[in-house]
């Protein structure tokens, strides 16, 4: 089973990148700023569209979490607020079923998993440089973004269509709402994915990368069924055929129709915006068919 880690700049990025090859199993994809960017990273441009589409009602309640103010560095975490064309509104078609009619998937039992509890794959996942540290403790994995404004997705390293992913995670420590953790499915690769990320804060969305560019599928939403602070939470996704649903805890949250992406790894995912050494802990990571 292959394990790949993946750190993604979220400031500004140049339109070419260098990849540097690290020690085995892990891989980074490191990502330079320059005067000439893009933004690479779509939870931190759906956070910001997410926060200017529904200013009242968010700021309200995260009034907390703004973007970071000082100029970037390129030997450091960016973390100039980008000027930027804003992501363009959702165009994919909600999907006509209602909550009442659509169940979490059945995950038992899986035909992979991991549980971060068998002592000689432990070596799979331990992983650190600069800005993202990884190990195995207590059979769950932890994974502390060291650095600001850096993710880490880590994939599975095959190929799927239709798939039912779960996951146990919960935010350890950082500013309430400063960040996202999930799922992701159909990754063909860095710059085409969907992702499924929920905050500690309480809110959820689901997002599409196509060509380096993100669309927030289903906005950032409100949900009393995600666990806030520091709790446990049991993250839910189903990609099948066109439609992307997601779960928390039990409760469906989301469905919707979108036909751009048929195949790709599947993969778990974590990201910080502004405070340093934000920690994560996942477990129980499961591959079942939907």
């Amino acid at each position: 089973m292959k394990k790949t880690f993946l750190c993604i700049g979220l400031g500004l990025v140049l339109s070419s990148f260098t990849l540097t090859a690290c020690s085995s199993p892990a891989e980074i994809v490191a990502y330079e700023v320059g005067e000439t960017a893009t933004i690479l990273y779509a939870e931190f441009n759906a956070t910001v569209q997410a926060i200017e589409a529904d200013a009242t009602e968010r700021a309200a309640k995260q009034a907390a979490v703004i973007p970071p103010t000082s100029a970037p560095d390129p030997t450091q975490t960016p973390t100039q607020a980008p000027t930027q064309t804003p992501v363009p509104a959702p165009t994919a078609t909600p999907q006509p079923e209602s909550a009442d009619t659509l169940s979490p998937p059945d995950m038992e039992p899986p035909f992979a998993s991991e549980e971060f509890d068998i002592e000689a794959t432990f070596e799979l996942w331990n992983f650190s440089d600069e800005a993202i540290s990884m190990t195995v403790e207590n059979e769950q994995i932890l994974v502390t973004i060291i650095d600001t404004d850096w993710s880490s997705i880590n994939w599975w390293g095959d190929t799927f269509e239709d798939i039912a992913l779960s996951i146990d995670a919960k935010q350890l420590d950082g500013r309430d709402g400063d960040g996202n953790f999930g799922l992701v499915c159909r990754s063909v690769d860095i710059d085409n994915m969907y992702t499924f990320d929920i905050t500690n804060d309480g809110w959820y969305s689901i997002s599409k990368l196509k060509d380096q560019e993100w669309t927030l599928l289903v906005p950032y939403t409100e949900s009393s069924a995600i666990n806030q602070g520091d709790a446990w939470n049991t993250i839910q996704v189903t990609c099948v055929g066109d439609t992307l649903s997601m779960w928390v805890n039990g409760t469906f949250l989301a469905s919707v129709v979108d036909s751009d992406l048929k195949e790709g790894d599947v993969a778990f995912s974590a990201v910080a915006f502004s405070v340093p050494n934000t920690s994560f802990v996942f477990d129980n990571f499961k591959l079942a068919n939907p």
